[in-house]
């Protein structure tokens, strides 16, 4: 039979086993509000797609939060990744989920989301893109996301997001 050292070895390895495996996957599924100390620019968090599993429609969903320090935000720019088309029919909301005026412009892969009313500092505004086509096969999708602020004339990369489609 099993001696009882390698019992003792076989315990500690199955033990030492599971508790790596349970740090690992508790860290994969935490969600959760970024907290990014004396950020000065936007940041992104929050980001989900709907349903979860494969479809040919889906709606990606995130937030950017715009801390108090920084400036208004005139316009969103999000490149889409291959595979995905956007469709015109997205909403912006505040922290309150009042709709906020948007004028959605697409050329090609690049959607901008135009605020005729700045988005103020110090709020958080929830970007919903319905309808987007599924034309690849469903992978990690990596948007890049950029901003134009008040008074400046181009636009700053404010950060990347993915999107994990499951079967």
């Amino acid at each position: 039979m099993y001696n009882q050292t390698s019992l003792k070895k076989s315990t500690q390895i199955i033990c030492s086993s599971t508790l790596t495996l349970a740090i690992a996957l508790s860290s994969s599924i935490a969600y959760g509000k970024a907290k990014i100390p004396d950020a000065k620019t936007p940041h992104i968090f929050g980001f989900v797609q709907s349903p979860p599993t494969r479809a040919k429609n889906v709606k990606h969903s995130f937030y950017l939060q715009i801390p108090q320090d920084s400036s208004s935000l005139s316009q969103i720019t999000i490149n889409f990744p291959y595979g995905l088309t956007a469709s015109r029919n997205i909403n912006v909301s505040d922290d309150s989920n009042r709709k906020i005026d948007t004028n959605v412009l697409i050329e090609g892969r690049k959607v901008t989301l135009m605020f005729p009313q700045p988005a103020a500092p110090g709020s958080t505004l929830k970007v919903d893109m319905k309808y987007i086509s599924i034309s690849a096969f469903p992978r990690p999708w990596l948007y890049s996301v950029q901003a134009k602020f008040v008074g400046f004339n181009k636009d700053i990369p404010i950060g990347l997001f993915q999107i994990r489609a499951y079967r």
